[in-house]
């Protein structure tokens, strides 16, 4: 019955989330911008809590592990640091081209964004090893990989071929045993 509950529990909050995330998508274009801002300094903040906490400027929350940034546990933390580490880096990417023009103060929200982007994917990059989180480190670099497949859009994945269907089935093959392989290598 308590299983039943937590399970219902779970259900509830991820509808509210989901209506939550649909409300801000309606919102002005600002306000997103400031949400992601928001995101993006809280990683920050947890990244650099976690490093004082290993070089032992800042106790720890949990007396076994190091390093729990605000976490009681460094799996969460290392969970939380591996989601904000993508996004990091999809604003790295995509706000970078403001740079190549000239300094105009309507682009300083993207500037501020690509600055604090920069800061929080470097301070991740120095503190999830020290988490020891391997699933954290796969999801960040899963992550990562797939923003800069579809940020760069690699004509491999993206083009559209004409083949007969005996080397079109053949090539599919290939192309679903490699995947596979990759797969069954990353796990």
């Amino acid at each position: 019955s308590e299983v039943v509950h937590t399970k219902f529990i779970l259900f509830v909050l991820l509808f509210v989330l989901y209506f939550y995330f649909r409300w801000l998508s309606s919102l002005p274009k600002f306000i997103g911008y400031l949400f992601t801002i928001t995101l993006l300094v809280t990683g920050l903040f947890e990244s650099v809590l976690g490093l004082q906490q290993l070089y032992g400027f800042m106790p720890s929350n949990h007396g076994l592990f190091k390093l729990t940034g605000s976490f009681f546990n460094p799996g969460p933390y290392a969970g939380y640091l591996a989601v904000i580490m993508p996004m990091a880096f999809y604003y790295l990417l995509s706000d970078y081209n403001v740079f190549s023009r000239k300094f105009n103060s309507r682009y300083l929200l993207f500037y501020i964004r690509w600055i604090v982007s920069a800061i929080s994917f470097v301070a991740i990059l120095l503190v999830l090893p020290a988490a020891m989180s391997r699933a954290a480190w796969l999801a960040a670099l899963v992550g990562c990989g797939v923003v800069y497949v579809f940020y760069s859009k690699p004509s491999f994945l993206f083009q559209k071929r004409e083949l007969q269907p005996s080397t079109s089935k053949k090539l599919s093959k290939k192309r679903a045993l490699s995947y596979a392989l990759i797969v069954v290598f990353l796990v």
